[in-house]
């Protein structure tokens, strides 16, 4: 509180314990990177009513960078005025007694990197959509983040920008992000993710350990999805793609690619198809067109003894005694009608029940 002072220098006060008041004086004309970082339990900050670089302006509990309208360092008590258009790094960072719930107000662009990193009592919190950057891991470790709202401006979501938040169970990406960063979401319990058609880049690890993650849908190509993308997914049950992708994700996701269900129309009627699975594969040793009674048949030969038929248009290219791919039969799931087999004969997809003999 030394009204002499002037600078204070960066990293002045990290993880200082029992600091529960801030006051800056008139005389500080700079305040360091991170000075106050890691110091938790702060009941109560003020600026000098005659400091010309700096203030807590309506009586906000925080410290404002007057010229840029940047918030440096908040407290569990801080009411983010709406004339903030910045929220430092660290400024809210390993706060342990933040609120449960945040309103960041109309008029912030941009959040720093590690603004509220490691705050473990905030459960939810609005991001409007004046905000068009978010800054790496802003959120992460915020053990007890359940709901967020991102803004509909962001195109990038940051390097471990929510890593480690176990409670996060949903997420709805905005239409305009391209990029998921480096473990975005590491460790999350993220449940079904929708990619919008806006997405060309998934980076390293951005999903890993997201242990109850069930289906994941894409909408349009991806040019890059980097190592370990969906690593420790061991929950994840199927993988929407665009029709006509399959090769280009059976190369960039290997070993998902029994689980890559491609979409597909089917007469008029929607669909979703896969590559038979190497457990169902072995049932089957073989498989060759037959003639039926009415039409041709693929007839697979079980490895119990069990012959299955899947009917043919009389019109497929397939003849009688040919041997068939297996690798080209795929299950079909049509919507509201169930799981069918379906094999592409020329351009087109035939699809049935298998028969027994």
């Amino acid at each position: 509180r030394d009204q002499g002072v002037v600078v204070i220098k960066d990293f002045a006060f990290v993880g200082v314990k029992g600091l529960k008041f801030i006051f800056i004086p008139d005389s500080v004309q700079e305040i360091g990177k991170c000075s106050f970082a890691y110091v938790s339990g702060i009941k109560s900050i003020k600026v000098g009513k005659n400091n010309h670089y700096f203030d807590s302006r309506n009586n906000c509990d925080a410290i404002i960078e007057t010229k840029s309208n940047m918030l440096l360092l908040g407290c569990p008590t801080t009411i983010i005025p709406e004339s903030v258009m910045r929220i430092g790094r660290l400024s809210f960072g390993d706060e342990t007694d933040i609120p449960m719930s945040i309103n960041i107000p109309v008029g912030v662009r941009e959040i720093d990197e590690r603004a509220f990193f490691n705050c473990l009592s905030l459960e939810s919190i609005i991001i409007p959509d004046s905000v068009e950057k978010i800054g790496n891991q802003a959120f992460g470790g915020c053990q007890y983040l359940k709901k967020v709202r991102l803004p509909s401006n962001i195109t990038e979501i940051s390097k471990g920008l929510f890593a480690d938040c176990v409670r996060l169970e949903e997420i709805e990406i905005p239409s305009r992000v391209t990029k998921i960063g480096i473990s975005a979401f590491y460790n999350c319990p993220l449940q079904n993710i929708v990619f919008p058609d806006s997405i060309n880049s998934i980076g390293e690890y951005a999903f890993n350990g997201c242990n109850r993650l069930v289906s994941i849908t894409i909408t349009s190509k991806i040019d890059s999805i980097e190592e370990g993308a969906f690593l420790n997914c061991s929950s994840l049950q199927r993988i929407i793609i665009p029709m006509g992708s399959r090769e280009d994700f059976e190369i960039v996701l290997p070993e998902y690619r029994e689980k890559l269900m491609e979409e597909v129309e089917i007469d008029g009627q929607k669909g979703l198809k896969r590559v038979l699975s190497k457990k169902e594969l072995e049932v089957v040793y073989k498989a060759k067109v037959v003639q039926g009674q009415y039409t041709k048949l693929i007839c697979f030969y079980m490895n119990d003894g069990c012959q299955k038929y899947l009917p043919l248009c009389k019109h497929s290219q397939l003849s009688i005694g040919d041997e068939v791919n297996l690798n080209k039969v795929k299950l079909i799931e049509l919507s509201g009608e169930g799981i069918y087999y379906g094999y592409m004969d020329g351009r087109e997809y035939y699809v049935n029940n298998l028969v027994d003999a």
